[in-house]
């Protein structure tokens, strides 16, 4: 995991060999109109949109098979 800055926004990158994504999960995440019902252990999925929407900041999500990149920062 490593975390930066890049300009003002802030830059999170998960990396590892394969990562097995449930799509629905990440696109509810910059999509208020997908519905997911989230676990207990998905609750940082569930919070993070509206944590977001409360600081005024816009999230941008990078996916690959090795790596997933947020980036957020000012709307």
């Amino acid at each position: 995991l490593t975390v930066g800055r890049a300009g003002a926004d802030w830059v999170v990158t998960a990396h590892a060999d394969r990562f097995q994504q449930d799509d629905a999960l990440w696109a509810a995440l910059t999509d208020p109109d997908i519905v997911y019902d989230h676990t207990p252990a998905q609750v940082q999925f569930a919070l993070l949109p509206a944590v977001l929407a409360e600081t005024g900041m816009q999230l941008h999500l990078s996916r690959g098979i090795a790596a997933i990149t947020a980036r957020f920062g000012p709307a």
